[in-house]
């Protein structure tokens, strides 16, 4: 019997090649399901290339390295690639994209570092295994797997397209095997994100679908205020053990207990919850009905401001829902970088909107930037507010009292409202909630997520002229339904909406609830649970 000589610089590289390739998938986003399976197919590949040529080899190689590389950093924290990632990088501008750099944990860093130490050892391993070019029937039945395998989806996505404009778009979605996903994904998502940009331009002048039957304005003026990454476990009005928000506790109005956003970015949420969908089809959103259209033809005269950027006249969905404004003022219109911007600065637009066309009823727009991170830069000394000072975690610090800030930041609207003695609303809510990313190195982080319940958990109250008690509504409600609610809020009866706005306000309960995770829709109640990071009584607490 032949004795097999086994060379161990080659048993080597194949131990550290399947350890690269299976790091390479937490990279490319594959954190949890099928990690191996792909990791194995991607050795396989790389396998298949080193018998067949050097260079072939060393150039996928070093392709796998680089997409790992370029994408590690969104794969490790929001997973695969998904129209969701692809928005939120087309909507973010360069003082949005500083701040994400600046608050990605530690433990990124370190972790995409050693990947890159690794792939030098097993490109270095690969070097002195010399191994052995001669093709054998393993090789020729390995090809040929990896080949068949990588083809299938392909395939049937081709043989499945009908229309031949989209062919090509179908063969990359049909590419399920790494590191090709990536890109592959990125090229499907961005031609999906542009068409829809494209639906924005075609649709822009063209009328809606509403069919108002009456409108009755309850107030003569109402403020809608679009919130920013406001968690509502850590709002004291929803029973945070830390007083966040103590205008709120003490207001009266009427509470949503169980308020949930429909996805987990603001674009992502904004587009879900400020456009109508069709009946029963709530991810098939009807773009010409917006919520600004439907306040324009019940005869609300309106103006947009905003304190996040505009970067093309139809590039988020709150931008576009903008367009019906009559009157419309972003702060980030001459400067982008609104890293430095407080909300603050919103008052004296409001208060330009509050005394123009004075006899007409209003809706006023705010969309703030409340605790967009990164938190510690959002704390402005125009908030006349005490603060959480000297506690364990800074980043924890910041972020409760960006809560602060937003909650003083309502009551300055609240009183700018008063002073006025007309009549008026106030509608808060925010686009989408956070979870908790905690590691030893790095510490507390909170960052948006399609995993967890919180992520979607966001508040959602009414303030009136006329309110002299707080109301809680224990019922969960869907943000699918918020044009519902901003209908009967506004006193507006429209056919297909009317019925949906009264359970709005009542304890009729919808199940199931579903969610966007930025790939697909879920049900809310399938997602896992972050609890808010409560402070011991023996932290060292300063209000000032």
């Amino acid at each position: 019997m032949k004795k097999i000589n086994i060379n161990k610089l080659s048993a080597l590289f194949y131990c550290l090649l399947f350890i690269f390739c299976v790091f390479s998938m937490h990279l490319y986003g594959r954190t949890s399901q099928h990690t191996i399976t792909f990791g194995l197919w991607m050795m396989a590949s790389l396998y298949v290339t080193a018998k067949v040529s050097r260079k072939l080899f060393t150039g996928y190689f070093v392709f796998s390295v680089v997409i790992a590389l370029l994408y590690g950093v969104t794969g490790l924290l929001y997973g695969k690639m998904s129209y969701g990632i692809v928005t939120a990088l087309f909507n973010t501008d360069t003082g949005e994209a500083t701040e994400f750099i600046l608050t990605i944990p530690i433990k990124i860093y370190l972790i995409l570092f050693a990947y890159l130490i690794l792939s030098i050892i097993t490109y270095k391993a690969y070097k002195k295994a010399n191994i052995n070019q001669k093709k054998g029937k393993t090789f020729y039945i390995l090809s040929s797997l990896v080949v068949i395998i990588f083809m299938i989806n392909p395939i049937k996505s081709l043989t499945n397209a009908y229309n031949t404009n989209n062919r090509l778009l179908k063969v990359l979605k049909g590419i399920h095997y790494y590191p090709f996903r990536v890109p592959a994904d990125f090229t499907y998502y961005t031609k999906d994100y542009f068409d829809k940009l494209a639906e924005f331009e075609r649709i822009k002048q063209a009328p809606d679908t509403f069919n108002i039957t009456k409108t009755e304005p309850q107030h003569q003026i109402n403020v809608m205020i679009i919130g920013e990454s406001m968690r509502r476990d850590y709002m004291s009005l929803y029973g945070y053990p830390h007083p966040t928000t103590p205008f709120l506790d003490k207001t009266p109005s009427t509470i949503w207990d169980d308020y949930i956003s429909p996805s987990g970015a603001t674009a992502l949420a904004l587009e879900r919850s400020l456009f109508a969908h069709k009946k029963d089809k709530i991810e098939e959103q009807i773009y010409t009905d917006s919520v600004t259209a439907l306040a324009k033809k019940a005869g609300y005269y309106q103006y947009w401001i905003s304190n996040q950027g505009v970067f093309s006249m139809y590039s988020t969905a709150a931008t576009m829902a903008s367009l019906k404004a009559d009157y419309r003022w972003f702060n980030s219109s001459k400067n982008k970088d609104f890293i430095s911007h407080s909300d603050i600065g919103l008052l004296q637009q409001l208060d330009y909107a509050i005394n123009d066309k004075a006899n007409q009823p209003k809706l006023i727009t705010l969309h703030i930037s409340g605790s967009h991170s990164k938190f510690c830069s959002r704390m402005s000394n125009e908030y006349k507010i005490k603060r959480f000072k000297q506690l364990e975690d800074k980043e924890l610090s910041c972020y409760l009292n960006s809560l602060r800030q937003t909650d003083n930041f309502i009551e300055l609207v609240y009183n700018q409202l008063k002073s006025t003695g007309k009549s008026f609303s106030i509608m808060y809510f925010s686009d989408h909630g956070l979870s908790t990313f905690m590691t030893k190195l790095s510490g507390f982080h909170l960052t948006h997520s399609g995993k967890y319940k919180q992520n979607f958990d966001v508040p959602m109250i009414i303030l009136s002229s006329d309110n002299n008690v707080q109301k809680h509504i224990e019922a969960r409600k869907s943000g699918y339904d918020f044009m519902a609610l901003f209908a009967q809020w506004l006193g507006i009866e429209e056919t297909s909406l009317k019925e949906r706005g009264k359970k709005m306000f009542d304890e009729s309960e919808e199940k199931p609830i579903y969610v966007f995770d930025f790939s697909k829709v879920v049900k809310y109640d399938s997602l896992k649970i972050d609890e808010a990071a409560v402070l011991p009584k023996s932290a060292n607490l300063i209000l000032e």
